[in-house]
Formats: C-alpha cells, sequence, structure tokens
C-alpha cells in the first residue's frame, strides 16, 4: 500500500508520475461515482462489473480500495473491507489518499463497503474459474503441491500456513463459482471468507488482524484483572479496612434521641433515620445535617437518611454537634401581633 512516505518520494523523484498517478486514480474515481448513479437500482456486483469494463480489473481495485482506506475510519466502513483494501499494494492509504484529494460525497458509505465486498469478490473474465478449478495458492488434497508464489499463504487440505509462519485450521469448499476458506483462529473464532486469486494476501492479513484483536482484548482483561488485586491488596495493607469480627446487632433500631428543640428516630416502620426539628431549623442546622449525608423528606417532614450503622453514626455527630452548640438548631417562634 502506498503510504504518505511513498507518495513524498515518489514527488521529490519524479513529480509527473506523482501527478500521473494521482490524476488516473482521481479520474476512476470519477468513473466510479457516474457508474454508481446510473446502477443505483442495481446490484454491487453490476457496478463493480461495468466499473471493471471501463478502467479495467487492476485500475478498479486501486480505486475501490484507495477510497476505502480514505474513509475507513468511519464506523459504515467494516472490518474486513477495511483490512482487503489495506492489503492493496498499489491502493493509497488514508493520509496519501487525502493529500491526493481522492475521496467520495456521491457513494454512500455503507454502499461503498458493499461495492467493496463485490470487489473482492469479482472474478476477471479474462480467467473465468472452471467447475473445478481452485486458487493457485491452494495445493490439491491430491497432489499435495506447494504454491511458488512469493510471500503467499501456503494452503494443505487441512490447515493454513501464512509468510510469517502463523498456522491456521482451514476447510474449504466451491460455492456459486467462488471459493470459500472456513478458517479457524486461535481462540476457536471462525472465518468464512472468499478466496481471491489475484490477492492471496487478504487472508493472512485478515487473519492477522482479528489475532490482533484478541490478543489486545487478552491484555485488556489482564490489565484490568491486576488492577484488582492491587486494590485487594491495598485494602489487606489497611488496617483501618479490616473487618474487627462479626457486625454487632442493630439494637438501636426503634429507638429515639431527644434533644433541645429535634430529635432522632430511628424508625423500623419507615426504615429511616430521621431527624425532626420542633420548628424551621436555621441556616446552620441545615448545613449540618445536609454534611452529615441527610436529605428532607417532604412526606416524613423530616430529614432522613438510611437504617444503618453508617447513619447511626452520622446521627451521633449530629447530636454531638448540637450538643456543643447549647443553644436550639430552630429558628425562633414569631409571635403573633397583638
Amino acid at each position: 500500500m502506498k503510504t504518505i512516505e511513498t507518495i513524498t518520494a515518489l514527488i521529490a523523484e519524479n513529480r509527473e508520475a506523482w501527478f500521473t498517478l494521482r490524476n488516473t486514480i482521481r479520474a476512476d474515481v470519477k468513473t466510479l461515482e457516474t457508474i454508481y448513479g446510473e446502477t443505483r437500482e442495481s446490484t454491487p456486483t453490476d457496478t463493480i462489473k461495468k466499473l471493471v469494463d471501463a478502467v479495467g480489473y487492476e485500475a478498479a481495485v486501486v480505486a475501490v480500495a484507495s477510497l476505502v482506506n480514505r474513509h475507513a475510519w468511519d464506523g459504515r466502513i467494516g472490518r474486513r473491507a477495511a483490512t482487503w483494501a489495506a492489503s492493496i499494494e498499489n491502493a493509497l492509504d488514508e493520509a496519501a489518499a487525502e493529500k491526493a484529494d481522492v475521496y467520495t460525497n456521491r457513494i454512500h458509505m455503507a454502499h461503498l463497503d458493499q461495492l467493496a465486498d463485490a470487489m473482492m469478490k469479482f472474478q476477471p473474465e479474462t480467467t473465468p474459474p472452471e467447475k473445478d478449478a481452485r486458487p493457485e495458492n491452494i495445493s490439491s488434497p491430491e497432489t499435495q503441491e506447494t504454491p511458488t508464489q512469493d510471500a503467499a499463504p501456503v494452503f494443505t487440505p487441512h490447515s493454513m500456513t501464512t509468510p510469517a509462519g502463523e498456522t491456521f485450521a482451514c476447510t474449504w469448499h466451491q460455492y456459486a463459482g467462488s471459493m470459500i476458506a472456513e478458517i479457524t483462529l486461535p481462540d476457536g473464532k471462525t472465518a468464512s471468507i472468499t478466496i481471491d486469486q489475484e490477492n492471496p494476501h487478504f487472508i493472512p492479513a485478515l487473519c492477522a488482524a482479528q489475532e490482533a484483536e484478541r490478543i489486545a482484548q487478552a491484555e485488556a482483561a489482564a490489565e484490568k484483572e491486576r488492577r484488582r488485586e492491587e486494590r485487594r491488596a491495598l485494602r489487606a495493607a489497611d488496617p483501618d479496612k479490616q473487618a474487627h469480627g462479626p457486625v454487632p446487632e442493630k439494637t438501636w433500631i426503634g429507638t429515639k434521641i431527644t434533644g433541645l428543640g429535634y430529635s432522632i428516630e430511628f424508625s423500623a416502620t419507615y426504615d429511616r433515620t430521621m431527624i425532626i426539628f420542633d420548628s424551621i431549623p436555621t441556616d446552620a442546622a441545615r448545613a449540618i445535617v445536609k454534611e452529615a449525608g441527610f436529605y428532607y423528606a417532604p412526606s416524613l417532614g423530616a430529614w432522613v437518611k438510611g437504617l444503618n450503622w453508617k447513619a447511626y453514626r452520622a446521627a451521633l455527630k449530629v447530636q454531638e454537634t448540637f450538643a456543643r452548640a447549647k443553644e436550639s438548631p430552630c429558628q425562633p417562634k414569631r409571635r403573633r401581633a397583638a
């Protein structure tokens, strides 16, 4: 795949060659847009067939792959199409396509994904597949021949070995004139992929992408577990977070504390710890109960919190604060005018 570094080197070496390459791909993209508009009511396969007839198979592959690379960030472009496009040697990657001003605003991204799928499956008419023909890079079960093409995956009846030395369990069969490879990945998942004689690197690239995703997920899970273990170790080392025997019974449930201008009830009926003021509390009293985690419940006419040990300790803290003040936390009652 041609990257921005490749393009920069080409511009420095031969600007005319760069202009020719750029203009050719842009013209092929414009041709694709025109054919796409004419075949909107047809199928993606018909669109690709007309594109190949217009510009040739290799140019069609480069144009479609460059468009997919330019828009690969779009969520409507599938992983399969993006991986295929990234494996095309003469296609432009996203940065190179941007520099060459290769883009489309006339083809819907979901349709572009379908066009890429049709391009992957397209078989040039110059080499029609025979009824029992198999791709050159798949060895016959009878002959067990090894392909001579450089850097292509090596197939046997039950496995596939990539140029990187990765071996995957693999079975294949012919369906509607296309060769379908069913590959079992190391994580047990399977992938059914159309084998492309013109691009034998597609399958290893897809396998490598899926394997990289599996490894990334495993590393993320391991990192999550490592952090969980660190938190457990910190809790184990903190004496304040250790249990100090069995939790005592809540003998205070159902009891009541009465103070100057207020009362605190631990109500089993409402399952709440309630602070009830004799009249409207002062702003300072409101701030104290709010800081302790209590909130006002109009239906009960009280400031409430859950009925648990945390709420019990908070209520005792509020009681101590009010006791130190030595005055009622309520506003003085107004006298009616005579």
